[in-house]
């Protein structure tokens, strides 16, 4: 479901039980469905290995809390080990470099969508290098001679981006 996304749900109280860690009731929501007219996400991936023996793609999707859902393809060269740490790695990163710029910023609710916008994409470059870099660090311990490629979606919600946009000149 898509932040914003109106939704029937039915209240259920979880009672205290010590023996599972929770020391009082907790009230939760069950059965969450979109109203009718809603539209919710849905998403699907796909990959194959092609001519190739074997496949080295790995594929991340994931729902980033407060900034949207990431999904993302890596094409591991000479390997998979690289794409599937970089698959792990980003979309965490990712959520990491966000909440720490955003934290430095104050408060998000005063930003401008362009600048909005900057803080995201400066999260998602963030969350490479710092993904490249520890590969990289891990890769030379362990002697493997593996590299990825990768490029990654953000579907943002409760952000709204300028219909507009200015070519650079």
């Amino acid at each position: 479901l898509f932040h914003g996304t109106r939704v029937s749900f039915l209240p259920m109280t979880i009672k205290a039980d010590a023996a599972n860690g929770r020391q009082k009731a907790e009230t939760v929501c069950m059965d969450v469905r979109p109203l009718a007219g809603q539209q919710g996400l849905s998403c699907g991936v796909d990959t194959n290995a092609g001519a190739k023996e074997r496949n080295d793609d790995r594929v991340a999707a994931q729902d980033l809390h407060e900034l949207g859902f990431l999904t993302g393809i890596f094409d591991g060269h000479r390997g998979g080990s690289c794409a599937e740490f970089a698959a792990k790695q980003v979309p965490p990163n990712v959520l990491s470099a966000y909440r720490t710029r955003a934290k430095r910023e104050g408060s998000l609710v005063k930003l401008s969508a362009e600048k909005e916008a900057a803080l995201i994409a400066e999260s998602l470059v963030e969350s490479f290098e710092v993904t490249d870099k520890a590969w990289l660090q891990s890769a030379k311990k362990k002697d493997i001679q593996e590299g990825s490629t990768g490029i990654v979606a953000l579907v943002s919600h409760g952000f709204t981006a300028p219909v507009e946009t200015k070519a650079p000149t």
